[in-house]
């Protein structure tokens, strides 16, 4: 029962960290905080394996159907990048700031990746209707039973 007690609190704590990381934005990353680079790589840890199924959609959607060949490359690449960079916070207990992390390489999390290769670059040109609207009260009534 004291194990089953001490997994459940672990949960909680770990479950606390990444939410609370999903929903914060702190644009100053030059900072050593050692907790969340530790959090950070407990959870790179737990969800390296992600990188996959990532990695199959993102080559899938930039080169089909090559995508699917590549995939399983660039999914161990970006995956043992991100264990040997969990390994590094775990080991360092934190203390490696924003380290290999970056936006051009490979961000802090999974989900802060690019999983869609077109997202935010498609030239998507919203149409305006420029047309007069249509005044109902004008138009001419129509017995239904003489279009049957």
């Amino acid at each position: 029962m004291r194990k089953l007690f001490l997994i459940l609190i672990a949960l909680v704590l770990f479950a606390q960290n990444l939410f609370a990381t999903v929903d914060i934005d702190c644009p100053e990353r030059n900072t050593i905080n050692p907790p969340y680079a530790l959090m950070r790589g407990v959870v790179n840890l737990c969800t390296f394996w992600l990188e996959y199924p990532r990695c199959l959609v993102y080559d899938y959607d930039r080169m089909s159907p090559m995508g699917i060949f590549t995939f399983p490359f660039t999914g161990t690449f970006y995956g043992l990048a991100r264990v040997f960079l969990s390994v590094g916070d775990i080991a360092l207990l934190g203390f490696t700031g924003p380290s290999g992390y970056s936006e051009d390489f490979i961000r802090e999390y999974v989900w802060q990746m690019p999983w869609n290769a077109y997202k935010g670059t498609s030239e998507v040109k919203e149409v305006k209707n420029t047309e007069d609207p249509v005044d109902f009260n004008k138009l001419e009534k129509v017995n239904i039973n003489s279009l049957l």
